[in-house]
């Protein structure tokens, strides 16, 4: 899926990608985020002026690939495991925050996507999330619901920047749409 060379059109990029590995998120789901984050990651790695990180998120946000940091098969595999023990609640609206300040301490076009599979628990504000992505005007913040009930999030995000995958199979080829669109703005790719 990600086999498609990418030429970025400007020198920098950043890009965090954020995951629920929350109880709520059944094994499957889980899986195609894993699926999503390996292509991710091997495909950015080669891609020049491009950074990012991967982060999971539950009651407990944690970065598991920071900016920077070269990518060795020890850490896929650590960022792997990682995706898949998570549990616990659904903390979005602090590893958003906590994304927008990390995303922030560098230069060039920035991008965060999240993936969920719903509205996270029952102390979730729709109208302060919403607030806190459309402040952000200088962050791109996409969301990306895996299964059924996840439709709630094209509520929380910008138009063109919230997507409801019924099928969470469908997980990495939204993601590669996301970043060829990010990455090849006004560039012509033949």
């Amino acid at each position: 899926i990600f086999k498609e060379e990418m030429s970025p059109n400007r020198v920098l990029y950043r890009i965090s990608l954020l995951i629920d590995t929350s109880g709520s998120m059944s094994t499957e789901k889980k899986e195609r985020a894993v699926e999503g984050a390996v292509m991710m990651m091997e495909a950015l790695e080669k891609v020049p002026g491009v950074v990012f990180e991967i982060v999971k998120y539950d009651s407990d946000p944690k970065v598991l690939k920071p900016y920077g940091m070269k990518l060795s098969t020890q850490l896929k595999s650590q960022v792997v495991s990682m995706i898949m023990s998570g549990s616990g609640s659904t903390e979005a609206h602090k590893a958003l925050e906590e994304a927008i300040e990390r995303i922030r301490l560098g230069r060039g076009d920035k991008l965060i996507i999240m993936v969920n599979d719903g509205d996270p628990d029952y102390n979730f504000d729709r109208d302060q999330y919403r607030q806190l992505i459309k402040e952000s005007r200088d962050v791109e913040i996409h969301g990306i619901g895996l299964g059924d009930g996840a439709q709630l999030v094209k509520d929380l995000f910008p138009p063109g920047q919230g997507w409801w995958l019924k099928d969470a199979a469908d997980f990495a080829k939204n993601l590669r749409n996301i970043l060829k669109r990010k990455l090849t703005k006004g560039v012509r790719i033949s």
